[in-house]
């Protein structure tokens, strides 16, 4: 098997210790060190799916035209166990259809006439781990979330966070008619359009 990152920086400290000397060869540590590149997965990004980064654990990556990198964080906790979607129950339009564009969506709905409270205003209003930044997820955004879960609920568990919630339902930021908006279960990866008014879970995102 390849050996770990760990397990070169520690042949690195034998080699210095048997020696009783800080002096080793460049040429030895050269070649430790080439150890690891060369298993590392060459993915030709700096950050990694599942890596805990920026609030949350990165759970997408993509590099845009001038190849800057970015990517999507998820939140360490839901925002709430039970909220509604807007109080509001008239239509905001396509400034609320993105089906991947969850900031934009987030905006719209708490920019709409009559709005007080919603489960976009709970995202865009938290602080959580020193970020601002949080939205709601546009159906394709939480999408790849839900398709990669087992990883990411991982991730979350070895930085004390927690998972999404089994067999239950989540907001997307998406208003699919006046009074209904979309939903995803993460029993089954199921969309349903549900009123607005339904009580269901919350999970902030962000982008880096």
């Amino acid at each position: 098997m390849p050996l770990t990152r760990e397990e070169v920086f520690a042949l690195i400290d034998e080699k210095i210790f048997t020696n009783n000397s800080a002096q080793i060869q460049a040429s030895e540590v050269n070649a430790l060190l080439k150890v690891i590149y060369d298993n590392a997965p060459n993915t030709g990004f700096e950050h990694y799916i599942g890596e805990a980064f920026g609030g949350g654990v990165i759970f997408h990556l993509w590099k845009d035209s001038e190849g800057v990198e970015h990517g999507l964080v998820v939140d360490t906790v839901d925002l709430s166990a039970g909220h509604l979607w807007s109080w509001v129950n008239t239509a905001i339009g396509s400034s609320a259809m993105s089906t991947w564009d969850g900031l934009t969506n987030s905006n719209a709905i708490v920019a709409q006439s009559g709005h007080s409270i919603s489960a976009a205003k709970l995202c865009l209003d938290s602080t959580n781990n020193g970020f601002n930044d949080w939205y709601l997820p546009a159906p394709n955004e939480l999408l790849i979330l839900l398709n990669i879960n087992f990883n990411i609920s991982k991730s979350l568990s070895n930085i004390g966070g927690t998972p999404l919630s089994y067999n239950s339902t989540y907001w997307t930021s998406f208003e699919f008619t006046a009074d209904h908006s979309v939903a995803y279960s993460t029993a089954d990866i199921y969309s349903s359009n549900n009123t607005k008014q339904a009580n269901y879970r919350v999970r902030a995102i962000r982008q880096f």
